[in-house]
């Protein structure tokens, strides 16, 4: 058998494989075994919602969860009208931080906003723990905003209330491992050809 078609093969079946780990709700970052912790997005569950210039943020977070709450914040910064005020928390001393604060349970806070267009991201930034010792890296969920003038404007703007999440991101590996295979029967075709 050539080598070519080995490796037509070879990518063929990699492609196969992936397409049915995605078609089957594999999450591919599970596959390293490092920990058995779900990933943050579905621990920390996000909701919101806006009235015009106003924004409620609040994460559910499960028992044996904690949130930091020096670890808050929201990008781009100017879309954020002054300083998100964040509830008063939980004294906490953690094995990670030190001295720091901490919410169990619910945490919702309010934040004003500047001028948006619709749809326009706000990422929430955020960290949190598992009292079994487990830190998850900083990490990330998307608000997508309702149209609004600002704290200055004057646009009356309807209510909405909606949990996008993230998306799965496999598809990525997907397309790179497709262009990876691509790439080295390229690679071997023009070796064969000189």
């Amino acid at each position: 058998m050539s080598f070519i078609r080995l490796s037509v093969i070879v990518v063929g079946v990699l492609f196969s494989v992936c397409v049915h780990a995605q078609a089957n709700g594999l999450n591919l970052q599970s596959l390293n075994g490092a920990n058995s912790f779900p990933p943050p997005e579905e621990v920390f569950i996000l909701d919101y919602q806006q009235i015009d210039h106003e924004l409620t943020v609040s994460f559910q977070i499960p028992e044996g969860f904690y949130l930091y709450q020096e670890r808050f914040n929201l990008t781009p910064e100017e879309k954020v009208a002054g300083e998100i005020e964040l509830p008063e928390g939980i004294a906490y001393e953690d094995q990670f931080f030190g001295s720091t604060v901490i919410y169990r349970d619910q945490v919702s806070f309010n934040v004003s906003l500047n001028q948006a267009r619709r749809n326009e991201p706000l990422t929430v930034h955020y960290q949190g723990c598992a009292d079994e010792g487990f830190c998850y890296p900083p990490s990330t969920q998307t608000i997508f905003l309702r149209q609004t003038n600002g704290v200055n404007g004057t646009a009356a703007i309807n209510t909405e209330t909606s949990n996008p999440g993230n998306g799965n991101y496999s598809w990525v590996f997907l397309i790179i491992v497709l262009a990876v295979g691509l790439l080295a029967l390229f690679i071997i075709r023009k070796k064969q050809q000189s």
